[in-house]
């Protein structure tokens, strides 16, 4: 059986495609965004019982979402190259950074799909990929005191605070400390 193809609206920017989706595909992000839009989840709360299943059924679901390889477009048939151009970003990285930090293009195509929705301003969105990367590289990662600078700057730099806690809430479910 062949799924249908769902176009998305919202990809209709910056002379983007719209987003094709699969029947499953947008079933899966159906899930995900209850799961993302219910804090009382077991996703949002590390000492819940159930924590550990619900963070590997959400890295699942993503997995489900967008399928590798990350060579294939993702966000909205647009590749990550595109969506940082798009976006108006340029990650601090060189190759070897990115297999230092075991950096993700396809995580990262996800938040620069949220940035671009959002219409976060290029000049937040590259403050905190900098002072990501620098984070992750010279600090050893995002722990408690990183993140009250990141709410602080983050501010300074454009976000809004529902941004921030966003970006906040990801950091931690990707690095295992929520």
């Amino acid at each position: 059986m062949v799924d249908e193809v769902i176009a998305i609206p919202d990809a209709q920017e910056a002379g983007t495609q719209p987003e094709a989706l699969t029947e499953q595909q947008r079933h899966t992000q159906a899930q995900i965004d209850k799961i993302m839009g219910d804090p009382k989840h077991p996703y949002w709360d590390r000492n819940h019982p159930q924590y550990n299943e619900a963070v590997t059924a959400v890295a699942a679901l993503h997995e489900a979402r967008h399928p590798e390889p990350e060579s294939e477009p993702r966000s909205g048939g647009v590749d990550v190259t595109d969506l940082r151009r798009i976006v108006g970003v340029e990650p601090p990285l060189t190759p070897h950074l990115e297999a230092e930090l075991e950096w993700s293009r396809g995580a990262e195509a996800d938040v620069l799909d949220w940035a671009r929705r959002e219409n976060v301003p290029a000049s937040a969105m590259q403050a905190g990929m900098t002072w990501y990367v620098d984070r992750q590289l010279m600090h050893g990662g995002v722990d408690a005191a990183a993140e009250a600078e990141l709410k602080e700057a983050g501010q300074r730099w454009g976000f809004s605070a529902r941004q921030i806690a966003t970006l906040l809430r990801w950091h931690r479910a990707w690095s295992g400390r929520e």
